[in-house]
């Protein structure tokens, strides 16, 4: 799989906003738009912040997020620099939420600003370091996501490899499972162009 996946073509998002850099990548709830290009630049801001806080391939990083910019830019800046990224259901209670904490070894977790207190009360209980939590817009006094961008090279990071979605079951036979599937030895782009491939075949 490998010795294929190094002969794809690279179509994922890099390549994209490469091609079509002032195309509209997300277009929000109230109308607001965000390029390839600026989305790219956050996105790489982001990757690097994550590297300058000592996280390495195959660490952890968490969230509670709504169907906002941020998830798609954790999404994607943790895809390149071979981190693993669990999206964790924000209907859950906190001791719930602490237990993935811990089971998954996120290294760093952000809450949107809907969900602070519930995330606020799940970080006591486990104990999670609080320079390594952050909030959208800051909220709750917690340090603000956009700390993560401060000072960060907008270009890409310097070692790319692609990064993995770590889903957590329902739970209905025992507390939920992460399901840690091996990190992909290839390009984040051709890496991408699996998994619409795989989401294809299957109508996803």
């Amino acid at each position: 799989m490998e010795r294929e996946l190094q002969h794809m073509p690279a179509i994922g998002f890099w390549k994209v906003a490469e091609e079509r850099p002032q195309a509209h990548a997300i277009i929000n709830a109230e109308g607001e738009a965000t390029t390839f290009a600026e989305l790219e630049k956050r996105v790489n801001q982001l990757s690097n912040g994550l590297l300058q806080l000592g996280l390495n391939k195959g660490d952890a990083v968490a969230m509670v997020m709504a169907n906002e910019n941020a998830f798609l830019e954790l999404l994607l800046a943790t895809s390149q620099i071979g981190l693993y990224l669990t999206p964790i259901n924000y209907h859950l209670t906190a001791p719930e939420i602490a237990y993935i904490l811990e089971n998954c070894e996120a290294k760093v977790f952000v809450s949107g600003a809907s969900f602070i207190d519930t995330c606020q009360t799940a970080v006591k209980e486990n104990q999670f370091p609080a320079d390594r939590f952050y909030a959208i817009e800051g909220a709750g006094g917690i340090q603000d996501y956009e700390n993560l961008f401060a000072d960060q090279a907008a270009e890409r990071p310097q070692e790319r490899s692609a990064g993995q979605l770590m889903l957590y079951t329902s739970g209905t036979t025992g507390r939920p499972k992460g399901v840690r599937r091996p990190l992909m030895d290839a390009d984040p782009d051709q890496a991408a162009m699996m998994a619409g491939m795989i989401g294809a075949i299957f109508n996803l």
